[in-house]
């Protein structure tokens, strides 16, 4: 996890280079850098190993290599440090930077407790409704035996 650094991706290929060569990424560059991603739906993760694991183009073969780190290697991430983005290879596009991923993560977890809020908010309803109905439902029976009684 990046744990909300705000670094751009450029900075962290300048620190840590290809896996394989070892050769710096400086810009600007043409060509493209392949890296690999744990998990399609987390972008924090896709920052984390773009920090740890960037591919020199020529290397495609080092992602085996990478297995240990990144349990499953669902998807390989083309960079294109012309554009900053990062295309999934379902292309899916992805800002690089690792501010804006953290912020769009924190957004979908607040939008999701919002979801669940709703939810747990209507069931209430629901049952107080029902509860109500019933207490109804016992007055009204009261009320008829009371009347019986009197006639009684």
């Amino acid at each position: 996890m990046i744990n909300g650094h705000k670094l751009r991706i450029q900075d962290a290929l300048q620190q840590t280079g290809c896996v394989c060569c070892l050769q710096v990424w400086t810009p600007p560059t043409t060509g493209q850098w392949s890296v690999v991603k744990e998990l399609a739906d987390r972008w924090i993760e896709l920052m984390y190993c773009a920090y740890s694991y960037f591919i020199c183009s020529p290397h495609p073969g080092i992602a085996e290599n990478i297995r240990g780190h990144c349990s499953g290697l669902s998807y390989h991430v083309t960079y294109s440090p012309s554009h900053q983005t990062a295309r999934l290879s379902d292309n899916t596009a992805f800002a690089l930077s690792a501010s804006q991923v953290h912020d769009q993560l924190i957004r979908e977890k607040k939008k999701k407790k919002k979801k669940k809020k709703k939810k747990k908010k209507k069931k209430k309803k629901k049952k107080k409704k029902k509860k109500k109905k019933k207490k109804k439902k016992k007055e009204e029976e009261e009320e008829e035996k009371e009347e019986e009684d009197v006639l009684v």
